[in-house]
């Protein structure tokens, strides 16, 4: 009788240790998949933007960019009369 008590001793000891280490693992699984799930959503929001800059038309950003030079060339032109008109 003494002997199977003991042996029910070991064994809970034994699932005991077992189960902490377990725990440990299941923390160390938990911890890496947090990070797991922040590099994921990293990975989500740069395919949202690679998705969002196919959408960019270059030669329409050429054209924007051109546009905008012409516009900053005819100011600066202007700026120059205005200029030359006040020191007179």
């Amino acid at each position: 009788m003494q002997t199977l008590e003991e042996k029910s001793k070991v064994e809970v000891l034994s699932l005991l240790e077992e189960n902490d280490f377990y725990k440990k693992k299941n923390d160390e699984f938990e911890a890496e998949n947090e990070q797991l799930n922040k590099e994921i959503f990293a990975y989500i929001q740069k395919i949202d933007i690679n998705t969002l800059l196919k959408e960019v038309d270059i030669e329409d950003l050429r054209l924007l960019a051109q546009n905008n030079k012409m516009m900053t060339s005819a100011l600066h032109q202007m700026l120059t009369k205005w200029e030359t008109i006040q020191k007179e």
